[in-house]
């Protein structure tokens, strides 16, 4: 959170010390304010990423404050502190505009995932907001790059899907792009100005899912010290992105198709009905037909989740692309880095070009961004950058070894690229791995502890 400006709102000394003294290793700058009206003074003179602010306080109380901090910059994430007595206030100043609140006594690790959120959610946003803009100037679907005849296919149907609140599935490997895209069905949405929530499946387990997607009542599990909102509740009138959706349990699945079917559901351990407005985008990189025939994904929330499938072409099938996307990323890193108009030569170019891309979009940006990062200067080479990409210039050839053992080496290097590609395309399943390549599991098992590769890390 390097950069960030956060003003502390607490009458309380003793209070703005210590709390401080937790943030001070996560923000760069804390600014304190001992009362509401100095608050609001330096609140007009600079701008902050955050305020974290009491909700009682002698003089103007937080509540009062925040419409007034809001009016300034309607944008700024406020965070209200209250005690455990004041719950009501602090949902009524989530109504206001709040951001969130956090229940004293609370812990240094509580405070600051409360932060980094509100102010990822806010940078989110503005992200959002400039894809927005971005859409007067390009006439491609949200400034998605593809001049392929794949990729027209997908915009012209992300086009006439967009407007509409109809369920979306987007399929694709990694990388390729499904996060971008779904944001930019928001963009293209009625729902463009209201929330867009991303959370990623395969990111948490079970049981921190199901609280994060539907939130929790205080006390539902050991260490639910109060109630916490979900994220379906928060995207409420927006849209809501479920990325690797395929990794859900059984148990989410029947608890997400009730969502998507009754568009209601209840938190963790309450009773409470919460109804909500959301249009549900999903995305996966698994084949979900599979996984219905293996009984690990239910038939009729694939179908609830698959009324218009969206596929994301890898992209060594759309090679013509390859060249407008390393031209865009090149000259973004350009200007991230300060070097001026960066090149590609052409031995660079013919790299690029004769690359497989198991990590499709993903692996050619990070793999442009490190070459500009190395550049010596602003030509991007055919042999520094080949390097990177893991081929072997032909002047790095050793003429010392014999030609077996070369040759030997080579096979192994490559074999594993090979293994590691296609372990990235099919989520680390070794079946799959092993029907495409033509052999059986065991040589697959026995090249993976040969070259000290784990399915695991492929997932």
């Amino acid at each position: 959170m390097d950069g960030t400006r956060v003003l502390l709102v607490d009458d309380d000394l003793a209070f703005r010390k210590s709390t401080s003294k937790l943030l001070e290793n996560d923000f760069c700058i804390i600014e304190t304010a001992a009362s509401g009206e100095v608050a609001l003074t330096r609140f007009s003179e600079v701008r902050f990423d955050a305020v974290l602010c009491d909700l009682v306080m002698q003089g103007m109380s937080g509540l009062e404050l925040l419409p007034k901090l809001r009016e300034i910059d309607p944008r700024v994430p406020i965070i209200m502190v209250t005690g455990h007595g004041s719950i009501d206030s602090a949902i009524a100043a989530m109504k206001a505009g709040a951001a969130d609140y956090v229940t004293k006594p609370f812990s240094a690790d509580e405070l600051r995932m409360r932060l980094m959120r509100a102010v990822a959610l806010e940078r989110q946003q503005r992200e959002l907001e400039t894809l927005q803009e971005t859409l007067l100037v390009h006439k491609g679907f949200s400034g998605m790059l593809g001049k392929s005849r794949a990729m027209e296919d997908v915009f012209t149907l992300a086009k006439k899907v967009s407007s509409s609140d109809i369920t979306l599935l987007i399929l694709g490997e990694t990388g390729t792009g499904k996060g971008l895209l779904a944001q930019a069905l928001h963009v293209n949405s009625p729902r463009a100005k209201k929330p867009f929530v991303s959370v990623n499946c395969a990111a948490l387990t079970p049981t921190l899912l199901e609280s994060e997607l539907f939130g929790h009542e205080k006390g539902a599990f050991t260490g639910a010290i109060e109630r916490r909102i979900g994220r379906f509740e928060l995207a409420d009138h927006g849209t809501i992105f479920l990325d690797e959706i395929g990794e859900l349990t059984p148990e989410l699945q029947t608890k997400l198709l009730d969502v998507v079917q009754e568009k209601k559901f209840e938190r963790v351990g309450g009773s409470q009905t919460i109804n909500v407005d959301v249009r549900l985008i999903t995305a996966t990189n698994r084949n979900l037909v599979e996984r219905v025939k293996a009984g690990k994904f239910r038939e009729d929330l694939y179908y609830r989740l698959n009324v218009v499938p969206i596929t994301l072409p890898p992209l060594r099938t759309r090679r013509e692309d390859i060249e407008l996307l390393a031209a865009h990323f090149l000259a973004q890193s350009s200007k991230r880095i300060g070097k001026e108009n960066m090149r590609f030569t052409p031995t660079a170019w013919r790299a690029l070009l004769e690359h497989s891309w198991p990590g499709n979009v993903r692996e050619l940006q990070n793999t442009i961004e490190r070459a500009a990062v190395l550049a010596d200067t602003n030509e991007v080479s055919g042999i520094s950058f080949a390097e990177m990409l893991g081929t072997q210039a032909a002047s790095n050839i050793s003429t010392d070894k014999l030609l077996k053992d070369l040759l030997r080496e080579e096979t192994e290097r490559v074999e594993k690229q090979y293994l590691a590609a296609l372990l990235t395309r099919f989520g680390g399943s070794v079946t799959r791995t092993a029907e495409h390549a033509g052999v059986d599991r065991r040589t697959i098992f026995d090249k993976m502890k040969q070259y000290e590769l784990r399915k695991e890390d492929y997932k």
